[in-house]
């Protein structure tokens, strides 16, 4: 007997209670019953709404096109929310998207319960992520917010079209002259290291939270020290200490930033706490075996054995009369046990404070890898061909290298600078998406301006660009379609349209929208 039939008759020695099972069909709540060969066994009545069908259950977790609801990137088999759960038995919940019939982006939150009763089993709870997706954004954006401080909302916009600028013109001349691509990547660079900088000062991250990036961290910590040079005072010494010089972590980077943000902050604190003329803050890494250890160190005035026992316990601090929070301590030792880490804390009365962070290290990846080509491949120019755009959009050099861009990927675009003209030009030729920026001149916004023109052309997808963050609420009014933030580079705005004009579940043309 093989080992298959095997675990299938001792499963069937306890057979899954379906007539209490339909009990669930009362609930709001899509919820799967996976077998230990992570087939579905049961969906209750949401789940099946959700799959269309009860012979849709394993096709939709396993083939719908679930893709991330950052960089709108087509998530690869491996990467799909159950796959995921599946693979990582301490892993508790797994976010991903899905483009609706109407052109809207669900983003679903997928939380796995075990069933001590039947070895193997899983009960998968699917529900509506949008709100806790963006209560975890919201706050991580307030720790930020307490690390760096508020800077206005209009720089933000102003700096993001600039860059926006900078970036599509590089994206564009990379396209279209070989023999420029070393020059180019040097201002793709410039431009990204800018806008990680505006990020920073604005506590408003353009990279999407949870996104796991490869870092080296040479570079890393050098424009971190760059930046914290800007907002630390002149009297405090910022030293930049690297043992080994070729060190790769894979981690969440805006997750990275915050945690050293934190420390320093906290080093910072402690010597104008003392009062001290002159002060010095080191960070650095160094690489051991598959280990790295990154740490901030300062030389002011350390902490006393009884402070430094609840230095990372959550809402300890000596410093609320200051406003301080107590949460920045604690939040770097969670950053380093969710990456697989610990922290640990080195502090003595009058001989400053060493924090440092123990997380997994990763080798260069080699070019000619099977894994370094595989992403290689999956960089491979979008083709646009056939698809027609009108980009609505106020700043007149934003508008225009973004419509070079996206006619270099063989787009047919109409430019429109307020909601009048893009209404004549609708008239004129009825596009298949519009991508507008939602503050315009005039009367109409840009969710206005959707909400007209769907009118006038019912299958009309819609991408929604701001240099502005994502609103936290839409109006009632709201047409259904994705969010960019400025700057964008031209590989994400070509996921983000490619995604809107594919066909969606129920929707046989072409076309696929965002949310």
């Amino acid at each position: 007997m093989s080992l298959r039939a095997l675990l299938r008759r001792l499963t069937a020695r306890r057979p899954l209670p379906r007539r209490q099972l339909r009990i669930l069909d009362g609930l709001e709540t899509a919820v799967f019953i996976i077998d230990p060969y992570g087939q579905p066994a049961f969906g209750n009545r949401a789940a099946r709404d959700l799959a269309g069908g009860s012979d849709s259950l394993a096709a939709w977790l396993y083939d719908a096109p679930f893709h991330d609801p950052g960089d709108r990137r087509i998530l690869r088999p491996s990467d799909r929310p159950l796959a995921r759960l599946r693979a990582d038995p301490e892993l508790t919940e797994a976010f991903s998207a899905l483009i609706d019939a109407e052109g809207g982006e669900a983003v679903w939150r997928f939380t796995r319960t075990r069933l001590p009763r039947w070895p193997g089993w899983q009960m998968i709870h699917v529900e509506d992520g949008s709100a806790r997706l963006h209560l975890r954004r919201s706050s991580d954006h307030a720790n930020r917010l307490e690390s760096i401080g508020q800077m206005s909302g209009g720089i933000a916009h102003d700096m993001s079209n600039l860059l926006g600028v900078i970036r599509l013109s590089a994206d564009t001349l990379w396209l279209e002259d070989t023999r420029a691509r070393t020059a180019v990547s040097a201002i793709q660079s410039a431009c990204d290291r800018g806008t990680t900088l505006v990020d920073h000062l604005l506590s408003i991250a353009r990279r999407e939270d949870g996104q796991v990036n490869r870092i080296e961290l040479a570079p890393f910590l050098s424009s971190l020290r760059e930046l914290m040079r800007r907002t630390i005072p002149a009297h405090i010494r910022i030293e930049l200490v690297l043992e080994s010089p070729d060190l790769w972590i894979i981690s969440d980077l805006g997750a990275l930033e915050s945690a050293f943000l934190n420390l320093a902050i906290n080093a910072q604190n402690a010597i104008l706490d003392s009062n001290a003329s002159e002060g010095r803050i080191s960070l650095g890494a160094d690489g051991e075996g598959d280990r790295i250890t990154l740490w901030v160190e300062d030389d002011g005035p350390g902490m006393e054995p009884a402070v430094l026992a609840r230095a990372a316990e959550p809402f300890f601090s000596t410093r609320h009369q200051d406003g301080g929070s107590g949460l920045g301590l604690s939040m770097v030792a969670n950053f380093a046990e969710v990456s697989g880490g610990e922290i640990a804390i080195d502090s003595t009365p009058g001989n400053g404070t060493r924090v440092s962070m123990t997380l997994p290290q990763i080798s260069r990846q080699d070019p000619s890898s099977p894994e370094a080509q595989a992403e290689q491949a999956e960089e491979e120019q979008i083709d646009l061909t056939g698809a027609r755009l009108l980009i609505v959009e106020d700043d007149p050099l934003f508008g225009e290298v973004l419509t070079q861009a996206l006619r270099a990927l063989g787009a047919e675009v109409n430019l429109a600078t307020s909601a009048e003209p893009a209404q004549e030009a609708v008239a004129a030729r009825p596009p298949d998406l519009l991508i507008t920026d939602i503050v315009l001149p005039g009367p109409m916004n840009g969710h206005q301006l959707a909400q007209h023109l769907r009118g006038l052309v019912p299958e009309l997808r819609v991408i929604y660009v701001s240099g502005y963050a994502a609103p936290s609420a839409y109006p009632g009014d709201y047409v259904p379609g994705a969010f960019l933030r400025k700057p964008v580079s031209a590989r994400t705005m070509a996921n983000t349209i490619a995604l809107s004009l594919a066909p969606g579940p129920q929707d046989g043309r072409k076309g696929d929208g965002g949310g």
